[in-house]
């Protein structure tokens, strides 16, 4: 099996796997995010087979989606949605590069990076807790991070490390259609008694 074959395969195997989370997910804020990536590889599929587009160009787009799934403020999605429309429109006129695209990718994932972070930071301000379901998330947007890092810095040989974290985010995958954010909190500092 060559490696263009493994990349097939694993791509297969995590669209599978990607489309059973959203069903633990369904009524928590985190719904979306999960709807977002089950549909993401076969709509890529799709747009590849039938449109003949590049699928990188859904890339940006898609991710920024993601991160307004899971933003409270309205008003900063609004302008996300604003931004990522007009991101899609000028990386279809001016035929950005793949390698341009990772980088914009990794900027969108350090932008989700903290927005998790920040959720887990308020959580435990708020209640002395850290939520399973927010640390392992934390590990699988850190990945993405990592699989758009590897395409980006050499398109030839970082494709290895970004089918790697493919790999690795099927686990994600499959943990996240077991847990979700009422999952376990784990108490961190005991509350004096006196």
């Amino acid at each position: 099996m060559n490696i263009n074959q493994i990349a097939i395969v694993i791509f297969v195997i995590s669209s599978i796997v990607w489309l059973i989370p959203p069903f633990k997910q369904k009524g928590t804020e985190y719904f979306i995010f999960f709807f977002i990536y089950a549909i993401h590889d076969p709509l890529i599929v799709l747009l590849l087979k039938i449109l003949k587009i590049r699928v990188d160009l859904t890339l940006v787009f898609v991710i920024t989606l993601v991160i307004i799934s899971i933003m409270k403020s309205k008003t900063y999605a609004t302008i996300l949605i604003s931004i990522s429309f007009t991101a899609a429109i000028l990386i279809m006129l001016y035929e950005l590069s793949a390698t341009a695209i990772h980088e914009i990718s990794i900027f969108l994932y350090f932008a989700m990076l903290c927005i998790v972070i920040l959720r887990v930071a308020e959580q435990f301000m708020n209640n002395k807790t850290l939520n399973l379901f927010l640390i392992i998330l934390i590990a699988y947007v850190t990945i993405s991070m990592y699989r758009h890092l590897a395409a980006s810095i050499n398109p030839d040989v970082g494709i290895i490390g970004y089918y790697l974290g493919l790999a690795i985010q099927i686990l994600f995958g499959i943990a996240f259609s077991f847990i979700n954010i009422n999952t376990k909190n784990f108490k961190l500092i005991k509350e004096d008694k006196y």
